[in-house]
């Protein structure tokens, strides 16, 4: 087969922005509320804001990725007129828009009328193909039906214990059950069941109106072929008997009274037997990994996977916000989870041309978690991702690289922990397949194993087998998914392939070449030139393929496996490997320089509503790996002092060593600055957010409890453990230690953040600063993360800013000041303003200017990071540096820099967040010392002449 081509896609012509600034739109955050901080992100020097999901959820959405209605704004976050507002607003302000929109995947409930006719009129619904169903169910009784896993026990236990009822919805004229405060429609077939039921017991007047609903009902099977005669049959019908109900209040009491004795079991029709002859089974919530029949979002059975690849689909999904950008009120789009998709690059090039059409141009994002090595497809429309992949190499570049070996040696002391991550990744997708995934991988394997039948070569390949071949070449998976689709496949995603069926081959105690080999030549799509398939049949099951393999990596990797092994916690982040440690600087350079010429426009994040904990949680982290010996002696310290407060549990303490270690790194990096040790109540506040990311890890971890089998003794014991700790008169000497740490980790985390601040703004790309994050961010894991912003506060902070540099201008002893006084955070925003400010100011130096590494000499030259930026008429040094417990140790002395010196072009500068005057010779070099004595990062600006 060709090798597919391989060229970036073009894409129209759009205005980069300058920097975006995230929003969390909720009920309690609406479209007026962000229309009304349109000046305050003006003066923060933002240029888009980037707003979550605008189109309609499941009611009291959090997040807004559970879209039931792609046809309406959602009502709780404003009406129409209320978006225009909002973008009038910022249109005022100079800012534009970027929204986040879902076409993988869709809420399911009451709401969403598209699932309820699907559940009303089963593979009849014109709806059905908008879903991504499964209605050839290996078990007889589920063939045209939709398996609901919501009951918290079996079906017939529920039944017994008055969990499903059925329901008249008299003014609808509609019979549904309901189970849990949910309702599920009846089959039109079961209305003239139910209305000849209520005509038995009754006669004369009451009796004849029923009958003749009754037969106008039952009548609609005759129809059948017709499915359209039938649907408008049924509507009338509907609206008859919703007349009736109205009028005649025996006829209601009638059927009020038939409904009843169905659901008290004193009809001869039974509540259980109605249900069964339905187009949807309700069933235990356990059975969804086995026996689900559509496609979820991972395991998620609340959010069905939609089939955006089919035009239809893609009209319906993205009508109202394609709208919005021909209007002018949409400058953006940020694509949900881009790897769910059936066909990404065929979806994007049909949202390219559809944006096209629209007459305005729009920036285009995917979010696309990129593995190490790993580069976004060059020939997807794109500008790039939403920049997952840059959290990595700028936390990496903070860690200390001579820690490695000694944090490894002190983890599997104090935790006995052993294997390392690769094997505890893998086993963590093995059991995400088998534990939730089992249904998705039985489908495709008996798809499969059609085709195998048909060659005498192959045939002999079992279901079992293929099951088990299926989950253990993901399990061997080095990235999320691999892009075969009808241009073919890259050598890079044939090789990928190849080498996970090998290994998987290996991994076991019994070799099985036959079956590897098939499985290679499927996924490859090599088998599309064999006499027994048809290229489509191969390409169907590659193409499923792909969309199982990322669901078993995020699950595996980012929710167990960074529970499971946690050394440095700086390292378990989002788009992260804990195995790649330190980044040397001569790396990341050229990561950037490759950045520059690939994707200039991607996002560069700080934080994300995604990410495990803040980016300013993750720069004290990384700082641990410069303190070794102090983190060593107070772990074994506390380890030994709170012997007392950890119990026993099937004969192994709780909590675990491995929770406890992952505790005290979380307490150390969310610890608030302006947390005192005698401070009652905020303790108590701050061990609320401790216990609830504590309770996410050991159920993500799913070794001692998880969230489908919770072990309630486990949990208490740990949060016994962690409130104490935080809490207790006990546990004093505890908190007088995180006092003591957070001076030193405190300030040098804080000094850490201003550098990778200061980087996340410069290099190429994008700068994305997540809701709040413009003073520090020691948030943890969601909810944790998606706290409400006081945006007065904020403003606040940003009128002191101004009225202690007018006019914007630093000036040296104020940005002293502001490093000095760290823990109120002005420091950053001040960071931020006067970037963003510069990026203001010359925008196409930062969009399109040049990258050069810069060198330095002396003692500590290596703890420096540098570069230029430069374009035709102007130019920028930016200074980071790293290592900040090396540079400034517990016994620092004014001269910490020594004599290093930083090689710089010759020119006249500005340091924009001092205010000081630089001259460079180009040869001698600026003195480090010198030029950070009054703020722990520079930025230099100066005009070529």
């Amino acid at each position: 087969m060709p090798e597919p081509v391989c060229r970036r896609a073009p894409i129209a012509a759009f205005e980069p922005p300058r920097a975006t600034y995230r929003l969390q739109l909720t009920k309690d955050f609406t479209f007026r509320d962000a229309a009304a901080i349109a000046g305050y992100l003006a003066d923060l020097g933002i240029s888009h804001a980037y707003l979550s999901p605008i189109l309609m959820a499941k009611p009291g959405s959090t997040h807004g990725y559970d879209v039931i209605d792609h046809d309406r704004l959602n009502p709780e976050l404003g009406t129409a007129a209320d978006f225009a507002a909002l973008a009038t607003a910022f249109r005022d302000r100079g800012l534009g828009i970027i929204v986040d929109i879902v076409p993988n995947h869709m809420g399911i409930g009451d709401g969403n009328w598209r699932w309820m006719d699907v559940l009303e009129w089963g593979e009849l619904s014109p709806e059905a193909g908008f879903f991504d169903i499964d209605w050839q169910a290996p078990r007889p009784d589920m063939v045209g039906k939709l398996l609901l896993p919501v009951l918290s026990q079996s079906f017939g236990a529920a039944l017994d214990a008055g969990e499903i009822a059925l329901s008249l919805d008299a003014d609808q004229g509609e019979f549904v059950a309901c189970c849990g405060g949910t309702r599920f429609p009846l089959s039109i077939a079961s209305y003239g069941e139910i209305l000849t039921a209520a005509v038995r017991p009754i006669s004369g007047s009451t009796a004849w109106p029923l009958s003749a609903i009754a037969r106008d009902f039952t009548d609609i099977d005759a129809l059948a072929g017709d499915v359209d005669r039938q649907r408008r049959q049924a509507a009338t019908s509907k609206t008859t008997l919703a007349s009736l109900l109205r009028g005649d209040a025996a006829v209601r009491q009638a059927l009020e009274a038939a409904v009843s004795a169905i659901n008290g079991g004193e009809s001869p029709l039974t509540l259980g037997s109605l249900l069964d002859r339905q187009f949807w089974r309700l069933a235990h919530w356990r059975t969804a990994s086995d026996e689900i029949n559509y496609r979820r979002f991972f395991a998620i059975n609340e959010l069905i996977g939609i089939r955006a690849e089919r035009p239809e689909v893609f009209e319906a999904t993205h009508r109202i916000v394609l709208q919005l950008v021909a209007e002018g009120m949409i400058d953006g789009l940020r694509i949900d989870h881009v790897d769910g998709l059936y066909d990404p690059k065929a979806y994007l090039e049909r949202l390219r041309d559809a944006v096209e059409q629209t007459g305005r141009p729009a920036y285009i994002l995917v979010e696309k978690i990129l593995a190490h090595g790993e580069a976004l497809p060059q020939n997807w429309p794109v500008a790039g991702t939403t920049g997952y992949d840059r959290l990595g190499p700028i936390d990496r570049l903070l860690v200390d690289p001579e820690a490695k070996p000694r944090l490894a040696a002190l983890y599997h002391q104090f935790t006995g922990r052993v294997n390392p991550i690769a094997q505890i990744l893998r086993d963590s997708k093995r059991e995400f397949l088998v534990t939730d995934y089992s249904g998705e991988i039985g489908r495709l394997a008996r798809t499969i194993h059609e085709l195998a039948c048909r060659d005498w070569t192959t045939r002999d390949i079992t279901l079992n087998a293929l099951e088990r071949g299926l989950r253990e070449i993901i399990a061997q998976f080095p990235v999320y998914r691999t892009y075969a689709d009808h241009d073919g496949i890259s050598a890079t995603d044939r090789g990928r392939i190849e080498a996970a069926a090998t290994a998987a081959n290996s991994a076991g105690d019994d070799v099985d070449d036959v079956l590897y080999r098939f499985l290679r030549d499927l996924l490859t799509l090599d088998l599309a030139a064999s006499e027994f398939f048809s290229r489509d049949e191969v390409l169907a099951v590659a193409m499923r393929f792909q969309q199982l393999s990322g669901p078993a990596m995020a699950k595996g990797m980012e929710d167990t496996a960074f529970y499971r092994y946690v050394p440095l916690l700086v390292l378990n982040e989002v788009g992260g490997d804990p195995d790649e440690f330190a980044l040397d600087p001569a790396d990341f350079h050229r990561f950037n320089q490759e950045k520059r010429q690939s994707h200039p426009d991607e996002l560069i994040p700080g934080s994300t509503h995604d990410t495990k904990r803040g980016e300013d949680a993750r720069a004290r982290l990384a700082c641990l790996s410069s303190m070794v010996d102090a983190w060593a002696l107070s772990l074994e310290r506390w380890h030994d002092a709170h012997a007392g407060l950890r119990t026993a549990i099937d004969g192994r303490p709780a909590p675990s060593a491995n929770d406890e270690y992952y505790l005290y790194q979380t307490i150390l990096s969310a610890w608030p600055p302006l947390l005192s040790a005698d401070d009652q109540p905020g303790r108590a506040d701050f061990a609320a957010r401790i216990e609830a990311a504590l309770l996410k890890a050991v159920r993500e971890a799913k070794l001692r409890t998880s969230w489908d089998r919770p072990r309630e003794d486990y949990e208490t014991s740990v949060y016994h453990f962690a409130e104490t700790l935080l809490t207790s008169e006990r546990t004093a000497r505890f908190r007088a230690e995180l006092v003591e740490w957070q001076r030193q980790l405190g300030f040098k985390g804080a000094l850490t953040s201003l550098s990778a601040t200061l980087l996340r703004l410069t290099t190429p790309g994008v700068p994305d600063i997540y809701r709040g994050s413009e003073t520090w961010n020691l948030a943890l894991v969601d909810p944790d993360n998606r706290w409400p912003v006081d945006f007065d506060a904020a403003r606040s902070r940003l009128a002191t800013l101004q009225q202690r540099f007018p006019n914007g201008v630093a000036e040296p002893r104020g940005a002293r000041t502001l490093v000095e006084q760290w823990q109120d955070g002005l420091a950053k925003t001040h960071l931020i303003v006067q970037t963003l400010a510069t990026r203001r100011r010359w925008p196409g130096l930062f969009a399109h200017g040049d990258y050069q590494p810069l060198s330095a000499q002396g003692a500590k030259a290596q703890l420096l990071f540098a570069f230029a930026r430069h374009s035709e008429d102007h130019r920028v040094i930016v200074v980071a540096p790293r290592l900040w417990p090396l540079i400034w140790p517990a016994t620092a002395t004014a001269a910490i820099w020594d004599d290093t010196r930083l090689q710089v072009p010759s020119g006249s500068y500005l340091n924009v967040l001092t205010g000081e005057p630089w001259l460079s010779n180009g040869a001698d070099g600026l003195p480090v010392q010198a030029l950070l004595a009054n703020f722990p990062v520079a930025l230099l600006v100066s005009t070529i002449s």
